[in-house]
This record gives structure tokens, C-alpha cells and sequence, in this order.
């Protein structure tokens, strides 16, 4: 399989992390303006399966990059924890101790473990809020390491690790020692169905070739989705038709892959900084609502948004493409 463009993809990421970040900061925009704003909340709480569709994209990318491919496990997790962990532990860090000499940093509360934070397993929550996605994140990457061994035994793992999940959701399985029920829960967790999905659609891209039924597809999921998300509130439906409807889209994506954007089109480089975006919106929130005066709700949201951009943007400068590639020609990786 070649190498393809898939710059669509990245205006897939910049639209997500942009409707992660609008949730994000109506729910901030509530609690210091103290209304519940429900019309456009209810709009804006849309953008958490902003969420779902990066996990869904994240078992598709690592599966397209990686599988049957000619690399080491030393370089392969290099290349993955290094751009993970990179860009998230000097917030993480920073974080950690605003929560600690400031407990009332956050407006709902942070009871975060140190040990999380700085190492990202799974035995309790992190200082950084948006972080408990990169536990799965890791997860996954870790797991994946089976298909670099043996791609056959993985796909085995995958339908043995299914089961499992399915049998755990069902249950009331529950461990009294709070860490190891913690690791339990995010192992047996629902959102690896998601990661999992998009190694699916890593299988299927070669056999989807009818541009106008993948179209249709990702409409009428769409369309479902939305139904069903304003007019009843069915989280688990609404999770896996957004799912869905994500695995079209990146079907979509690549049967359009030799389609290329402007490195200067706005969501192309919204995409291109949707990592430190996610990591750095909730943060800088957190700050900009203590400091920016509360006159009008509207210059609040645009002055917010476009100073969380600009941020996000030169984190992304200094953390996923300096420093990222300084150390990468260091360790010669």
C-alpha cells in the first residue's frame, strides 16, 4: 500500500479539536457568566465526540502507518511516546502543582495522582483534565506492539480482548483496591471498541471504492446521530453511530487521498496543532477566565477563541515540531 496524501485527514482534526474546544469553553462560559446558556450548549456538547472520532483516527493512522510494515518496536515506540508525551508533560507537570498550592484552580476539582500525571498509566486521574484520553492512547500503542511481532496473533488478541469487554461492561465486576480497579476499567473499557474500529476500517479502505455510497454511508449516520442526539439522550447510540460515521469519513478521506489543501488553509493548520490545541484549551481556559473581565459574553467567546488558537499554535511550534525533532536527531530515531 503506498504512502498516500491524506490531507483531508487533517481537516478532519482541525474540525474536531475545534468542536472539543468550543464544548470546553461553554462549559466555562456557564460557570463564570453563571447561565446555563442551554441553547448553545446544547450545540456546542456535540463537540465531545470530538473525542470519539480522534479514537476511532488514531486506530486507523497507527495501523496504517505501522502494519506490515519494516520497523523496530525501539523505534516505533520512540516515535509514539515521544509525541505524546512531549507536548503533554510540561502542562501536565505545570498542572500538577497549580492543583497542589492552588486547589481551587478548577471550578469542579482536581483529585489527580502524581504517579498518572507523570507516567500517563491508568491507576487514577491526571492533573491535566483532557489527559484521560492519552490513557487510552497509550493503551493502545502498547497493545499494538503484538502486531508488530505477529500481525495474526494480534488480530487474535483483538477478538479475545473484545470478549473480555463485553463480558466486563455487562457485569458489575468490581475490585475494592481503587488503582487496580481504575487500571481494570480502562483496559476493559468501551472506548477500545473505537481504536479498534479504526483498524477496521485500515482493512476495509481498499474495498470500499464507490465514492458516492461512502458519501451516503457517513450521511445517513450523520443524520441518525443527530436525530437521536436531540431527541433523546442515549450516550452508548450516540457513541457508536458518531463512530461509525467517523469510519466513513475516513473511508472518504482516503478514497480522496490524492486530494491536497493549501498548507495555509485555516483547518490545515488547525490540524496540524490539533494535538497541543486539545492539550492547551482547557488550561489556558482556566487562566483566561480569571483574567479577562466579564462584560459581554460575546467578545468573551471570540477574544477566548482566538487566543486559545494563537497559544495552542506556538506550543505546537515549540513542543511538537522543535523540540520534538531536536530530540528525535539526538537519540538518532
Amino acid at each position: 500500500m503506498k504512502n498516500n496524501n491524506l490531507d483531508i485527514i487533517q481537516i478532519y482534526r482541525g474540525i474536531a479539536a475545534l468542536m472539543v474546544v468550543f464544548f470546553h469553553f461553554w462549559i466555562h462560559m456557564s460557570h463564570f457568566f453563571n447561565d446555563d446558556f442551554i441553547g448553545i450548549r446544547k450545540i456546542t456538547s456535540i463537540g465531545s465526540y470530538g473525542v470519539d472520532f480522534f479514537f476511532v483516527l488514531s486506530g486507523f493512522i497507527i495501523s496504517y502507518s505501522y502494519v506490515n510494515k519494516d520497523i523496530t518496536i525501539k523505534k516505533y515506540l520512540s516515535n509514539r511516546y515521544l509525541r505524546i508525551y512531549l507536548p503533554y508533560i510540561p502542562l501536565g507537570v505545570v498542572f500538577a502543582f497549580g492543583y497542589t498550592f492552588f486547589p481551587n484552580l478548577s471550578f469542579v476539582g482536581v483529585n489527580f495522582s502524581w504517579f498518572a500525571t507523570l507516567t500517563l498509566i491508568p491507576i487514577g486521574v491526571t492533573s491535566l483534565v483532557v489527559a484521560w484520553s492519552l490513557m487510552h492512547e497509550i493503551l493502545f500503542y502498547f497493545i499494538f506492539i503484538i502486531a508488530i511481532i505477529n500481525y495474526k496473533k494480534y488480530n487474535y488478541f483483538l477478538i479475545i480482548w473484545s470478549i473480555f469487554i463485553l463480558i466486563y461492561n455487562l457485569s458489575d465486576f468490581k475490585i475494592n483496591v481503587y488503582e487496580v480497579d481504575f487500571f481494570i476499567s480502562k483496559i476493559l473499557h468501551l472506548y477500545n471498541f473505537e481504536f479498534m474500529l479504526g483498524y477496521i476500517c485500515f482493512l476495509s479502505i481498499d474495498y470500499f471504492k464507490n465514492k458516492k455510497l461512502a458519501v451516503f454511508f457517513a450521511f445517513v449516520f450523520l443524520i441518525s446521530f443527530l436525530w437521536i442526539y436531540f431527541n433523546f439522550d442515549e450516550k452508548i447510540i450516540l457513541k457508536v453511530l458518531y463512530s461509525i460515521f467517523s469510519f466513513w469519513l475516513i473511508i472518504i478521506a482516503y478514497q480522496n487521498r490524492n486530494f491536497t489543501f493549501s498548507k495555509n488553509n485555516f483547518f490545515m493548520i488547525m490540524g496540524n496543532f490539533s494535538y497541543s490545541l486539545y492539550l492547551l484549551h482547557v488550561p489556558f481556559q482556566i487562566v483566561f477566565f480569571r483574567l479577562f473581565p466579564h462584560v459581554n459574553m460575546w467578545i468573551t467567546f471570540v477574544v477566548g477563541i482566538l487566543l486559545t488558537l494563537g497559544c495552542s499554535y506556538i506550543y505546537s511550534q515549540i513542543f511538537e515540531k522543535k523540540l520534538f525533532y531536536f530530540i528525535k536527531s539526538k537519540l538518532k530515531i
